[in-house]
């Protein structure tokens, strides 16, 4: 749980300092001279000219009309004046987005997966299997070319870092359908792959391997642990939704969420184990992903 915390604020911080470049406002302090009528009111603008021996002040408002004031109509005169801040808001400024062009991208992912048995009941094991609740931390290398500005296809990769597995890899063909927006650099667009999976993990099988007498002429079964190594050869399929950003020199950000599924083509027991349980395995769940595209 602490590796998805970790990727959830790194990609909020990402939002929060992309929004804050494209809807930055900046404030703008205008400076005017202001006379100040004696019949009420103020005459806002730039003082042209003032006679100290008369008291005749020309003023030019801010629409661009002109004022001669004799020392009578006015109360006093105020110069350089900062009137009010106004808020002015920094244009957008939208950055150019691949439409026929190569992308590598480079990602981290975490989520959850389930890893299930249907383990069968037979004269050696019984049909119980430990079903294995992981949280797998993977990275993600992929290539394509985006054949138009909406649709991507290309080659996916994944590597486990850290997971239940002690070992695995995912290798399949990658698409995307893109929603770009034409207002901003944020665009959606919706993942799926389909890819070849092997990886290798721990498991234990319960053997009936022994059994007692019991007082009343019957007898104890007693029932114990077999720790094995399992490879899972399997093909895997993933959709989901996505968010990226544009940036410079055509590069994005993209978070996506995607639900997964495995089928077993192949699974052996690579520790020696004799006799063999009849078994298959499937492995579903969830992952976020965090990706810069290069």
């Amino acid at each position: 749980m602490k590796r998805i915390a970790f990727i959830l604020m790194t990609v909020f911080a990402f939002m929060m300092i992309g929004h804050g470049a494209q809807a930055q406002d900046t404030t703008r302090t205008e400076i005017y001279d202001i006379v100040n009528l004696k019949k009420g009111g103020i005459i806002k603008g730039t003082i042209l000219s003032f006679n100290e021996q008369t008291g005749v002040v020309v003023i030019e408002d801010t629409d661009g009309r002109k004022y001669t004031l004799g020392r009578e109509e006015y109360d006093f005169i105020e110069e350089n004046v900062e009137f009010g801040k106004k808020k002015i808001k920094k244009e957008r400024v939208l950055h150019a987005r691949k439409t026929e062009e190569y992308q590598v991208s480079v990602g981290l992912e975490a989520g959850f997966a389930n890893l299930q048995s249907n383990t069968t009941t037979d004269d050696n094991y019984v049909g119980e299997f430990q079903d294995y609740s992981h949280l797998p931390t993977v990275l993600n290398i992929n290539v394509g070319k985006y054949l138009n500005e909406r649709l991507f296809v290309g080659l996916a990769s994944d590597i486990n870092i850290a997971s239940y597995s002690t070992s695995g890899f995912n290798l399949g063909v990658r698409a995307m359908s893109i929603n770009p927006s034409t207002k901003r650099n944020m665009s959606f667009y919706f993942p799926g792959e389909i890819y070849y999976s092997t990886r290798e993990f721990p498991a234990n099988f319960t053997a009936i391997d022994s059994t007692a007498p019991d007082p009343w002429g019957g007898f104890y079964i007693y029932d114990s642990d077999r720790e094995v190594n399992i490879r899972m050869n399997s093909v895997g399929i993933s959709v989901g939704a996505g968010i990226s950003w544009a940036m410079r020199n055509r590069r994005s950000m993209g978070i996506e969420a995607t639900v997964f599924t495995h089928t077993s083509v192949r699974t052996k027991i690579v520790t020696a184990l004799d006799p063999l349980p009849n078994y298959n395995f499937t492995l579903n769940g969830w992952k976020l992903a965090l990706y810069y595209n290069l």
